[in-house]
């Protein structure tokens, strides 16, 4: 029998191609498992191109049904058409009796799973208020207002609460603003115990509560900082009625609605409450911060390596507010007080102390004891801290910069009113009076005005300067070097500054014809932005002349001075005292230059800010001889 044979370089070459041919075959299918895979990893959504999805989620299935009576469960179950997006929904969850402990809330597919373990209330309606928190996975819509509803009893309770939170003086809505029902008509329930219902206001203040019981409730307001829901902290903000309301089904039923994008079982709180079935009361309440009435530290900083501030929550009074740093003497810093004395500012005059990153001074000041209320002396032993900033290789450590000093009339063209000040960056030693000049230029000849300069009573960085000037001049202010010293031996460098005041028809002028009220109040004169610019005491109705105004939009506020004390005074939750009313002038205010404006101002009806067209009872042209402060008067 004749065998074959065969050349073992024709076997090698055989035995190669064939594996090359199988490891390829297994490389493309590698790359075709590998392909599936990818793809099934990416993220879930919906395909390129087409229109974008703005649909909100739709739930398809609720367990409980949503408005169940009798519930005994410790869950429900929210089954949607689409996975979610759930981040940040526990802090938007509201519920309503507020549970001691916050329900957990857990994704199982395209279900929202509400789990909670607080043992409820018998004959009681629970809503679990989501706001906007439940929102689409692809592109983040959100269901507005949704809220799921059961009763542990046999009837689901169907009254309303609605109405509006406005905080004073600015009569805007707040942030984070809760609005709170409480069965126990006790004024320590606000303090020490969760509200009976419980929901958030809108950004515009508006709010609702639903599923109340029938029976009479205080209602309040809270922005809380400790999450606590209750009204434990004093600088909490707050609002309140002065008495309790009764709801009831003649005054306060309000129909919910069906968002038509769920289930008929899927409840939601309706956007419209103008609706014909509707009855209901609505409440308005305003919001305040108390006055302090408690003694503390509110606060302590170091601004540089040589300054530090520390501030009382209350002026000391007769009490100790001192400074101290353990082994160093009183000569190595200087103390100064403000007005109040409620603020304290420490300059370090030793190096020795100011090259020192970390200070431990020792503070004594007033402290209210909180088990008896009794004002007491305390010391703290306060870390300090400032660490200074790299000096680049341009700048040398022994480079002495001068005292920096600046004026509010270093600047052309300045309002006739302006009250002219220099001030430092640091406390004042001494200045030389010989060594500041004022003059009046004209057609390149000038004359030396007289004028007194002083330092400021209260701002040790301050020096006052008065003289008298005229409108449409030309002037030059002169510090020689020199001129003024700060307390670490800095002087300032020379100065010269042009600066002219600027004439009538660079400004406006207002006049309130203000009527409508008995009794004292402010008015305050605001920028667009509400910034307070001039404030105004009137007694009694009468006309308020505001000359010099610069060009732009304004705002006007009255205050109701109801206390006489010349400023806003907040309420009092446990006297049971409204915080003082206050209104706008209907809209906002555009001056002109050259151009006087007379407005009727009625200020009779309290806490409005409506927006409506201006109407002037007349506006002229301000002519050269119209009536306004004549500058011949000292600064």
């Amino acid at each position: 029998m004749r065998i074959k044979t065969y050349d073992s370089v024709f076997l090698r070459e055989k035995y190669m191609k064939v594996r090359t041919s199988h490891i390829q075959t297994k490389i493309s299918i590698a790359i075709i498992a590998a392909t599936i895979v990818i793809g099934s990893c990416a993220k879930i959504g919906s395909p390129s191109g087409g229109p974008k999805d703005e649909d909100p989620p739709i739930a398809v299935n609720i367990t409980p049904k949503n408005g169940s009576t009798n519930f005994q469960g410790k869950k429900f179950t929210l089954e949607f058409n689409e996975y979610l997006n759930i981040d940040g929904l526990n802090d938007k969850l509201i519920v309503s009796p507020p549970l001691s402990k916050k329900p957990t809330v857990t994704m199982r597919g395209k279900s929202l799973i509400v789990e909670f373990q607080d043992e409820l209330k018998e004959n009681t309606t629970y809503s679990f208020f989501f706001q906007d928190g439940i929102r689409d996975l692809n592109e983040n819509n959100p269901i507005e207002n949704f809220q799921y509803v059961f009763s542990t009893g046999n009837v689901l309770d169907s009254l309303s609460v609605e109405g509006e939170i406005l905080a004073l003086p600015t009569l805007n809505p707040s942030e984070e603003v809760y609005a709170c029902l409480y069965r126990n008509l006790n004024d320590t329930a606000f303090k020490k115990t969760l509200p009976d219902y419980i929901t958030k206001a809108k950004k515009d203040g508006s709010f609702r509560i639903d599923n109340i019981r029938p029976g009479e409730y205080n209602l309040v307001a809270l922005i809380d900082l400790d999450n606590n829901k209750m009204y434990n902290n004093p600088e909490e903000t707050i609002a309140f009625l002065d008495s309790p309301i009764y709801i009831s089904p003649e005054t306060n039923y309000l129909p919910l609605v069906t968002n038509v994008r769920q289930q008929t079982d899927s409840l939601q709180v309706a956007d419209s409450l103008n609706t014909t079935d509707s009855k209901s009361n609505k409440y308005i309440m305003y919001l305040f911060t108390a006055e302090k009435d408690r003694y503390y530290l509110s606060s302590s900083s170091r601004k540089s390596a040589k300054q530090m501030v520390f501030t009382t929550s209350l002026p000391p009074n007769n009490n100790d507010f001192v400074f101290s740093i353990p082994g160093f003497d009183e000569s190595d810093y200087m103390v100064l007080y403000n007005a109040s004395k409620d603020t304290m500012n420490v300059w370090l005059l030793d190096t020795a102390l100011s090259n020192q990153q970390i200070l431990r001074p020792v503070i004594n000041y007033p402290f209210t004891d909180d088990s008896l209320g009794r004002v007491v002396q305390k010391s703290d032993t306060i870390n300090m801290r400032f660490v200074e900033q790299r000096r680049t290789a341009r700048t040398s450590s022994t480079t002495v910069s001068p005292l920096s000093v600046d004026g509010n009339f270093f600047k052309r063209n300045l309002n006739p009113l302006l009250k002219f000040k220099l001030q430092t960056t640091s406390p004042i030693s001494s200045f030389n009076e010989s060594m500041f000049h004022f003059y009046e230029r004209k057609d390149s000849l000038k004359k030396e005005i007289p004028f007194v300069i002083s330092k400021d009573e209260f701002n040790p960085t301050i020096i006052n300067v008065s003289t008298t000037l005229n409108k449409g001049v030309e002037y030059l202010f002169v510090a020689d070097s020199s001129a003024i010293k700060d307390i670490y031996g800095l002087v300032s460098d020379s100065i010269g500054q042009v600066f002219s005041i600027a004439t009538d028809d660079n400004f406006g002028q207002l006049t309130f014809r203000i009527s409508g009220y008995e009794g004292p109040r402010i008015i305050q004169f605001l920028s667009g932005d509400e910034t307070i610019l001039k404030e105004y005491y009137m007694e009694e109705d009468g006309d308020l002349v505001m000359p010099y105004i610069e060009k732009g939009k304004y705002k006007a506020r009255v205050i109701y001075d109801l206390n006489g004390d010349k400023k806003w005074t907040p309420g009092d939750y446990d006297s049971k005292r409204q915080p003082e009313p206050v209104s706008y002038f209907l809209s906002d205010i555009e001056v002109k230059s050259n151009w006087e404006q007379i407005f009727d101002w009625d200020i009779s009806e309290k806490n409005i800010k409506t927006k409506s067209s201006l109407q002037s009872s007349s506006s002229k042209a301000i002519e050269n001889s119209r009536d306004m402060p004549s500058l011949t008067n000292t600064r």
